[in-house]
């Protein structure tokens, strides 16, 4: 039987072992029966390439609520910043402080298409904003390389276990594009 996206959201929900906060967790009838007015505290349980594609709903979420903090590894701040300047976007706090109560409810990134998206398979339209000096500096190095396409790839993850490694490029995989 396929697993619907639904389904391994609630997987990798469900696999998480310990919450970081104590309060009252975000459940799908709480939200949308009962956030208006709300601080809601959003937090990252996984990398940041998940992260980027589920933050693709938290302006919804700040629309709805209208308080929102949102927490994110150091290196997402100013993208973050930039990008949902109507909600609170700080450093991840991963201390376990008892009593934190700047927020009423909260709830794993991993969560919020389950909560908000109603139409899953649809691609969101742009919404991150670039820092502007790097749009800058990327489109001057471009246009030195001439009109042709440019192509950029990248990734890392810290994570390379044999069992995700096919998951994995290698540089010699790239020899195969030819434009």
């Amino acid at each position: 039987r396929q697993m619907c996206i639904r389904d391994r959201i609630l997987i990798v929900q469900s696999s998480l072992s310990s919450l970081l906060y104590c309060s009252i967790l975000l459940s799908t009838s709480l939200y949308l029966s009962n956030l208006k007015n709300k601080t809601i505290l959003i937090w990252p349980e996984q990398g940041p390439q998940d992260i980027i594609i589920w933050a693709s709903v938290i302006p919804q979420l700040v629309e709805r609520a209208g308080n929102c903090v949102v927490e994110v590894e150091q290196k997402l701040l100013p993208l973050f910043t930039r990008t949902f300047p109507t909600a609170i976007v700080r450093d991840r706090d991963t201390s376990l402080k008892q009593g934190l109560s700047d927020f009423d409810c909260h709830l794993p990134m991993g969560s919020l298409f389950r909560c908000l998206e109603e139409h899953i398979g649809d691609s969101p339209n742009a919404y991150l904003i670039p820092a502007p000096e790097r749009v800058l500096f990327w489109k001057k190095r471009l246009a030195k390389l001439g009109p042709k396409p440019h192509v950029g790839v990248s990734w890392k993850s810290p994570v390379i276990t044999p069992e995700r490694s096919p998951n994995y490029t290698i540089i010699d995989d790239l020899s195969l594009i030819h434009i």
